[in-house]
């Protein structure tokens, strides 16, 4: 979930987490209130919260919310006061309203959670970093306590392959991210190959295939690329972004993010089987949960019926689907990102959607689910 970018104009939170009030009462005693300061305060008791269902020790949240104090608030660009100030739009386009971070909230089927956070990175006047700071942030990775393991094989060919370091693009080459989690953090950075593309003339299934081929994963990105390239120019999917995380090869797992046009459960369904190609188990399995998200979602919504996007999201670009490949695994396995904020009329509708698809599944963290959310809205 990101953060409402109109609630953090006038957001100042009255009762902190503990971690989060004994971590902000020693930094106030060294800095300044400043752009990271603002971020802080207004993002991370959202983040100390979800923290506190990971399973996590009060050491390592005290780690991770430290982390995300010095190394990414200060990568988080203007406040909305500021932009507003110097008659500035946002920039960011990782979320619908701006916001340059979102927390996930990640709920497995026994019940556990983990949590994870992506961001925009921009310098202090805003606007988006250049590629060449993609590197010096991972290599910044190395010392950070927190993170057990570290590796960049993957993120230096996605580097090399997908981002243009001489452009000057006005819009984000790249996102970071990470997983935070009992066992520690694992770095995480989406590519958005558009600059290198404009500036190359090449397409960006081209820079993906050098990508994939130098990484090993030509079989299951062939699969894929075949697929959407049987597809009427005028219902393709664009090929958005690449994602890796920052582990060795053999432990590595790459996805490919398609936008897709396709507002029908059908169809979202044909483009996750990649026309009927992937089948099995998991991929079955996969699909059913989407056909009950769907239902809980949106209630007497047919297979075959278009979703009607809220009349002040309209212009948002739709469903995401993206496949997951990595090494000894030539198939790739599809999954896909619902935008709720489009096609639900309200955060009520999605909480209730949610809490019902998780009671359906019997899972204990359903009680909590409802509550936790609408605290945090």
């Amino acid at each position: 979930m990101s953060v409402a970018w109109e609630r953090l104009i006038d957001h100042i939170p009255q009762a902190l987490h503990p971690v989060t009030l004994q971590f902000q009462q020693q930094r106030r005693q060294v800095f300044e209130e400043t752009q990271q300061d603002f971020w802080y305060t207004a993002t991370s008791p959202i983040l100390s919260r979800f923290l506190s269902y990971s399973g996590c020790t009060q050491q390592q949240q005290e780690e991770f919310l430290s982390f995300y104090y010095a190394s990414i608030t200060p990568l988080l660009g203007l406040s909305p006061q500021q932009f507003s100030q110097r008659g500035m739009k946002p920039l960011s386009f990782l979320s619908d309203d701006h916001t340059p971070v979102e927390f996930i909230w990640v709920i497995e089927g026994d019940g556990t959670s983990s949590i994870r956070f992506a961001m925009d990175t921009l310098a202090h006047d805003g606007t988006p970093l250049p590629a060449k700071h993609c590197q010096q942030m991972l290599q910044s990775l190395r010392k950070v306590g927190c993170v057990k393991s570290f590796d960049s094989t993957w993120t230096d060919v996605c580097h090399e392959t997908l981002l243009c370091s001489s452009s000057t693009a006005s819009t984000s080459q790249f996102f970071f991210g990470g997983d935070f989690a009992p066992t520690g953090m694992v770095g995480k950075v989406y590519y958005l190959p558009h600059a290198r593309a404009q500036i190359t003339g090449e397409s960006e299934d081209q820079l993906v295939t050098e990508c994939m081929a130098r990484l090993g994963l030509s079989v299951g990105w062939n699969a894929v690329l075949s697929y959407m390239s049987s597809l009427p120019a005028e219902t393709r999917p664009s090929t958005e972004m690449v994602s890796v995380d920052c582990l060795e090869s053999s432990r590595n797992r790459l996805k490919v993010y398609f936008r897709a046009r396709d507002r029908t459960l059908s169809g979202i369904e044909q483009h996750m089987t990649l026309g009927g190609a992937l089948d099995g188990e998991a991929v079955q399995n996969t699909l059913r949960v989407v056909r009950n998200l769907w239902g809980f979602l949106f209630p007497g919504v047919g297979r075959d019926q278009p979703l009607s996007p809220r009349a002040d999201k309209a212009f948002l670009p739709g469903f995401l689907i993206y496949y997951e490949m990595k090494l000894g695994n030539p198939t790739p396995f599809p999954k896909v990102y619902i935008p709720v904020r489009q096609y639900c009329e309200s955060d009520s509708q999605i909480i209730d959607g949610v809490s019902r698809y998780l009671a359906s599944l019997n899972i204990s963290v359903r009680r909590d689910y409802a509550s936790e959310v609408k605290r945090l809205l």
